[in-house]
């Protein structure tokens, strides 16, 4: 028997550099083996750079009752608890990823994180990573500014002119700048991350991603890992397209079915169309190897 903290929604899973106050926050539902009574409290940790340190408790009193008569709550942590539990001052900048881990604690003394958990409590039904992470990204809230310029001569005039950026981008400049003159934009430079799965023992685990959006497959074996790629057409004459659906490979290879390999390519998009004109008839094998190692394989017909 354990106890799990099921992933239910993750409200808001980035923080915003021009905020302190924006936070990554998930709503979880614990279920233990009597139903949520032996929930005594979660600890809230913040990791960075292999520094971790805990932010808060959330107490089972904190907890209310969800829809499936289990206990549920709001976790968040703020960037501004963030830096302070790390010691990080102004240390920080756009792209930093940090990780938010849950431990759970029982009344009868047990406790269980992201250390404890296996494969199966990780994926499907459970969902219950018990670590996340999060990703500061540049999103200044669009509106009216006031700069309030001051200077040796008290008039506020600056004859040099000014340049204000955001993102490293510049979206405001004149050749003077009168005292509590008015700036207006719309922020519009694109500081996006890639979500997805960013544990690599997960079979969807994505390279690419910087921010964790709870889709991490575990336990899935060969069998069910195929139905999630569909080859079509099949059979195929000129070309045959690849969907990898939520599943993220590192390359893919056709191959005779004696093992000789007729071409491989890399994969950067989850749909992806090969020319097979040039193959004879015939009977042929397609190997994805997945960004996490593992290697699914389909056959297809030409003809």
């Amino acid at each position: 028997y354990g106890a799990v903290l099921r992933k239910l929604e993750i409200t808001s899973g980035s923080y915003n550099l021009s905020d302190l106050n924006s936070a990554f926050t998930v709503v979880v539902e614990e279920q233990d083996e009597e139903y949520g009574a032996l929930l005594s409290e979660v600890d809230v940790y913040v990791s960075k750079g292999g520094n971790e340190e805990m932010v808060s408790t959330v107490p089972a009193s904190a907890f209310s009752i969800g829809d499936k008569g289990l206990p549920v709550a709001t976790i968040s942590v703020t960037l501004g608890e963030a830096l302070t539990a790390l010691g990080l001052g102004s240390n920080y900048g756009v792209g930093d990823v940090f990780g938010i881990r849950l431990s759970l604690k029982l009344t009868d003394g047990r406790e269980f994180s992201a250390a404890s958990s296996s494969g199966s409590l990780q994926g499907s039904y459970f969902a219950s990573p018990f670590f996340y992470t999060s990703a500061i990204l540049c999103t200044p809230k669009p509106g009216d500014y006031v700069v309030d310029m001051q200077d040796s001569y008290g008039d506020g005039i600056q004859w040099g002119g000014y340049t204000i950026s955001i993102c490293d981008e510049t979206i405001a400049s004149e050749n003077q700048f009168g005292d509590s003159d008015m700036v207006n934009f719309i922020s519009n430079c694109d500081q996006s991350l890639e979500t997805g799965c960013t544990d690599p023992e997960a079979s969807n685990f994505s390279s690419e991603a910087l921010i964790d959006d709870g889709t991490c497959l575990f336990g899935v074996g060969l069998a069910e890992l195929e139905s999630f790629i569909k080859l079509y057409p099949n059979p195929a004459k000129s070309t045959i397209a690849v969907n990898l659906g939520s599943l993220k490979a590192e390359s893919i290879t056709i191959c005779q079915l004696e093992g000789k390999q007729v071409f491989s390519v890399p994969v950067f998009d989850s749909k992806t169309s090969f020319n097979i004109s040039s193959l004879e008839d015939g009977f042929y094998l397609i190997r994805i190897k997945l960004q996490n190692g593992q290697v699914v394989s389909r056959s297809f017909v030409v003809m």
